[in-house]
């Protein structure tokens, strides 16, 4: 995902009015012409993002996130336990 806003045409989003309901996170606009024009130039799904600016103004913007065609490499196995607690040789126990 790139860390550059793709900001979407003709898509407004603004934080939900004071006395909205807290199911309410964002309220968005749509103009349906620019909306179109935009989508004119995406094939299959679009994934939007309704962010928050630092400035505290809520935008729309393009998630582009692909994930790597390479397989997930496997993290370390954890270290096998053993029976004593943690210890290999307990010979040197006093008890």
């Amino acid at each position: 995902m790139s860390t550059d806003a793709k900001f979407i045409d003709g898509l407004r989003a603004y934080a939900p009015r004071d006395n909205a309901p807290p199911f309410v996170k964002a309220n968005l606009v749509v103009n349906v012409a620019e909306l179109q024009a935009w989508l004119a130039n995406r094939s299959g799904e679009v994934r939007i993002d309704i962010k928050e600016s630092r400035g505290g103004r809520y935008y729309a913007s393009e998630n582009d996130y692909k994930p790597s065609s390479e397989p997930p490499k496997p993290s370390r196995a954890p270290a096998k336990e053993s029976g004593g607690g943690g210890f290999e040789d307990d010979s040197d126990i006093p008890f």
